[in-house]
């Protein structure tokens, strides 16, 4: 069971060609307390499983936006990213100029646990 109301703002309803109704999904901003209530569902759940996550807990929301809310924004505010070693910003400079903005790929070469929206 949720333990989460879903607001009247975030959630609509139509009707498909059959006539039956189906949930669509609004794009909003995340608010402070579907922040709270993610990091208290990582903290219970883990991170995985994030489509059963939204389904029973965040209806508005789909897994994927969930795993993306943890990933790329909470679990980096909960550490600050070292700066980048003169050798690193030479490498990344480098890679720039020889392979464009393959931002994933410089982030798994460098194996230091940054992730490409860090690069």
């Amino acid at each position: 069971p949720s333990t989460y109301s879903t607001p009247s703002n975030l959630m609509a309803t139509n009707s498909n060609s059959t006539g039956r109704r189906k949930r669509k999904l609004v794009k909003n901003f995340w608010t402070e307390e579907e922040d709270a209530q993610l990091l208290n569902l990582v903290n219970t759940h883990g991170s995985r499983n994030w489509n059963k996550m939204a389904a029973e807990h965040m209806p508005h929301r789909r897994g994927s936006q969930l795993r993306s809310r943890y990933i790329y924004v909470l679990s980096t505010q909960e550490r600050e990213p070292a700066p980048f070693t003169e050798e690193e910003d030479l490498f990344i400079l480098d890679s720039y100029v020889k392979h464009g903005p393959k931002w994933s790929m410089m982030a798994s070469i460098l194996n230091n646990n940054r992730k490409d929206q860090e690069v």
